[in-house]
């Protein structure tokens, strides 16, 4: 790679610590080991616990709630440090959005020669909803590059489309009563829980044991399932995967109007789990086999002899094909090409 790169990756603003076990790591779990990638975690995570503790407090949101603290630009200067020398060409990448435009603006100034780039895991209008700071002019005179993981919007926004990422761990442990369930979902409803109630439906109807841990639903639009936990956080990640390795089968339902991959899905060709879905996308990957992968644009077609089947028979021959690695390589491919070095 031509350049050096500063992936600032967690969204876990207001921890006084990183969350190793958090999705935001261990997606990116890879880049650690690269020399020529620095990732920041959080703000001031290299900083002493006393900073980190007035930095949460001066960013706490019941706080500012109730009077909006000023002078934050102060913390700017700490947020991070690069090891990289001046001299040398820097790439600053930006997954996590969830920064004033005052920040991004200062991260423009204090690095007037690097590339800053910023990348989509999400649906783009609900990021510029939730992060305020992600004006049009910050867009327009702030970000050399933009990225999306889902196909269609990278088209109608006129950015680069990559294939979603994450990093495999190893060290996922099988359980003493495994299989845990038969098919397993978890995430927040979003606009998807009538769909999940009615595939629950479906499936418990054929003698399947289903574990939904869902979280967002109102009290009053919970119904009280076998299997169902309603939680008002998510799960850890690394929890996730244990179950999700400790299943028969993963259950991977997409929000309205997205079409990239999910994490669900590269979790079941991590894992090799079988995989059922309606995302129709999938059928073009290199890694769908209609016997490991049922997608379904009608769930009413679902069929239950292809979760009661042994999931021994899964193998994806999975060989590091969604690490983060592999976005970096794109991004510096794509920046050299546009800028040169």
């Amino acid at each position: 790679m031509k350049y050096n790169y500063i992936y600032i990756g967690s969204s876990d603003l207001g921890h006084l610590k990183p969350n190793l076990d958090g999705y935001y790591n261990i997606c990116i779990q890879d880049l650690r080991n690269c020399k020529n990638i620095q990732v920041v975690s959080m703000p001031l995570e290299n900083n002493i616990l006393f900073l980190r503790i007035l930095y949460a407090l001066h960013h706490s949101g019941k706080i500012n709630k109730i009077v909006k603290l000023p002078l934050k630009f102060l913390w700017y200067p700490l947020y991070f440090k690069s090891r990289f020398d001046d001299n040398e060409p820097l790439c600053i990448i930006f997954q996590n959005l969830n920064f004033s435009s005052n920040y991004f603006y200062y991260v423009r100034k204090k690095f007037p020669k690097a590339k800053i780039v910023k990348i989509h895991r999400d649906n783009i209008e609900l990021t510029r909803k939730r992060c305020k700071g992600l004006t049009d002019d910050v867009i327009n005179n702030v970000f050399d590059l933009s990225l999306s993981f889902d196909e269609a919007e990278a088209k109608k926004y006129n950015y680069l489309w990559f294939s979603e990422f994450e990093s495999k761990l190893n060290d996922i442990s099988q359980s003493e009563n495994y299989p845990e369930c038969d098919v397993f979902f978890a995430g927040k409803a979003k606009d998807r829980l009538e769909k999940l109630y009615a595939i629950y439906d479906k499936l418990t109807s054929f003698g399947l044991k289903v574990h939904y841990y869902i979280v967002g639903i109102p009290k009053e639009k919970q119904i009280q399932l076998d299997g169902v936990t309603y939680s008002n956080k998510l799960m850890s990640y690394k929890e996730m995967l244990y179950h999700t390795v400790n299943c028969r089968c993963v259950l991977d339902v997409n929000q309205e109007n997205t079409v990239g991959y999910t994490s669900r899905f590269l979790e079941a060709v991590m894992y090799n789990k079988p995989l059922i879905a309606d995302n129709l996308n999938i059928r073009a990957s290199k890694f769908y086999n209609p016997d490991f992968i049922q997608v379904y644009d009608d769930w009413n077609d679902l069929d239950p002899n292809f979760v009661k089947k042994d999931e021994k028979r899964v193998d994806y021959h999975y060989n590091g094909e969604f690490s983060p690695i592999h976005l970096i390589e794109q991004i510096d491919h794509e920046l050299v090409a546009r800028y040169g070095i």
